[in-house]
């Protein structure tokens, strides 16, 4: 099903007709589970997908619509870049379950406390939080500790945007392009 990067303009036109504040497609690519990839485009179709939004745009900016193509740039040129550098979510965001449950971050398993056992702020400060902060800054340790689904990370463009400038003052590792993008 390669072919549905045919849709981003349908998805435009659409948010345009709807007067939607913005439109964020999701690199989808190195984000579904096994049993999904036959409806997933490929390498070639999320290529497309980005380069025709690239081209409407414009259009879409016009009427108002903010689009996130530098994120979607970002994941088409670079892959699942979860995988390549630190995470830094566990500085900046906190997910809490419904249940109240806190993990480390939304795409994690591991409980790091309950908000109806503890406060907030002390699971935010305590020392199993800090530990995975640390610990998840690790590429490989984060892949060996198994508790986190990273191919599906909403904020990769953020962790890159961090990453990039970390690296050119050698505190994070360079993430170079994908030869195909």
């Amino acid at each position: 099903m390669g072919d549905t990067y045919l849709e981003v303009e349908q998805m435009v036109n659409l948010a345009i007709e709807l007067r939607a504040d913005s439109i964020h497609p999701v690199p989808v690519m190195y984000r579904a589970d096994l049993d999904a990839e036959s409806f997933l485009p490929g390498t070639d179709g999320e290529r497309l997908a980005v380069e025709r939004l690239r081209e409407l745009e414009p259009r879409a900016t016009k009427a108002g619509v903010e689009t996130n193509l530098h994120e979607l740039a970002v994941f088409q040129a670079f892959g699942p870049v979860s995988h390549k550098f630190p995470c830094y979510a566990g500085w900046f965001e906190v997910a809490a379950q419904v249940d109240g449950t806190v993990t480390y971050c939304v795409r994690s398993r591991r409980a790091v406390g309950n908000v109806k056992e503890r406060p907030l702020e002390e699971i935010w400060r305590g020392s199993e939080y800090q530990r995975l902060r640390h610990l998840y800054a690790s590429p490989s340790a984060r892949a060996r500790a198994g508790d986190l689904d990273c191919n599906r990370c909403c904020i990769f463009y953020t962790n890159w945007k961090i990453a990039r400038p970390l690296a050119t003052l050698g505190l994070a590792p360079k993430v170079v392009a994908r030869e195909n993008h």
